[in-house]
């Protein structure tokens, strides 16, 4: 059995670019262009929640990795689901909800047990967990 840690949450909503917004200041949330996760991400919610809150919403634009949804949102290309820790690190971006609950989820740690005792594990766990703990209101969105 792997030794687990948990080190925090982990929280997400919907961007969209301050520019994005000021170019289409007549448009609903439903009209925005999505971008958004591949269709085989389904570690992250955020199909299933796009298909049903907002069913006749366009996806413009798949990725499947959040770095390519993080850059498409940041050249003015629509809104898409991102976690905070990226989102908020942004200026020019902004939260257009409250973030939904379906997107919440957690961090964890997990580690064989024959190597938790080892010097250099338990360094890296020890460093990981400062390093989160450090950044923990920015990962969680607090």
């Amino acid at each position: 059995m792997l030794f687990r840690s948990r080190l925090c949450n982990l929280g997400a909503t919907i961007y969209a670019s301050v520019k994005y917004l000021e170019a289409h200041p007549d448009m609903t949330i439903e009209q925005y262009t999505w971008l958004m996760p591949s269709k085989d991400q389904d570690w992250f919610s955020a199909n299933q929640w796009l298909q049903q809150h907002y069913a006749k919403a366009s996806v413009g634009f798949r990725s499947n990795t959040l770095l390519g949804l993080f850059a498409a949102v940041k050249q003015d290309l629509g809104v898409a689901p991102l976690p905070f820790f990226l989102g908020d690190s942004e200026a020019e971006l902004k939260r257009i909800l409250e973030p939904p609950k379906e997107f919440a989820s957690e961090l964890w740690l997990l580690i064989h047990p024959d190597l938790r005792r080892t010097a250099r594990v338990k360094a890296f766990v020890d460093f990981i967990a400062e390093a989160i703990a450090h950044d923990q209101s920015s990962i969680e969105g607090s």
